[in-house]
């Protein structure tokens, strides 16, 4: 039977103090753009969930989640985040937003658990960035990539619910591990 962790330990879920990777926003930097691609073929990866969520520090200089946006890359793996409604009225001691993205059988990205999660979004300006995710060759990789995707949400305090495109996939990689979601109609 596959066993899919869908709760986190105190440890990640305790906010931190921001991390010197962390820099204010100053005014609007998006769009942000990029591709998804396969790392070991470099073909594009449509469908993958691409994340951007913006923070701002409290008074205890604790990044606090106040905004994020979600897309699903095109036919060519492309992506377009339009920022300009969050970025044009930012909020005080506002944080550059940082990027999330999982596609099923796949890794995460990134592949490792940040504080905040993410990476920072700096490489999506412009003329845009690659995100290069590579294929999960275990279900124990997959398992992984998903898990750690899911603690990413849970950590930057964003409800997968309010994601519907990521919901999509992150239930359908549920089913394809064989655990059938509370309320699921699909059998």
């Amino acid at each position: 039977m596959v066993v899919v962790a869908l709760t986190l330990g105190v440890a990640l879920l305790r906010p931190a103090p921001a991390q010197d990777d962390e820099r204010p926003l100053t005014g609007p930097a998006g769009p942000y753009r990029g591709r998804v691609v396969d790392s070991t073929t470099d073909q594009a990866l449509p469908d993958t969930a691409v994340l951007l969520y913006w923070q701002k520090l409290d008074e205890r200089d604790i990044p606090r989640t106040f905004a994020f946006r979600e897309t699903l890359t095109g036919a060519q793996g492309e992506f377009l985040v339009d920022a300009a409604a969050i970025e044009g009225a930012l909020p005080p001691r506002a944080l550059v937003p940082r990027i999330l993205a999982y596609k099923p059988g796949y890794t995460a990205f990134p592949r490792q658990m940040r504080h905040p999660p993410g990476a920072a979004s700096d490489p999506f300006t412009a003329g845009g960035g690659v995100i290069r995710l590579g294929p999960a060759t275990t279900q124990d990789d997959r398992i992984e990539a998903f898990n750690l995707f899911f603690a990413g949400l849970q950590a930057a305090s964003i409800s997968n619910m309010d994601l519907p495109a990521t919901n999509r996939l992150l239930l359908d990689e549920l089913r394809w591990f064989g655990v059938r979601p509370p309320g699921d109609p699909k059998k």
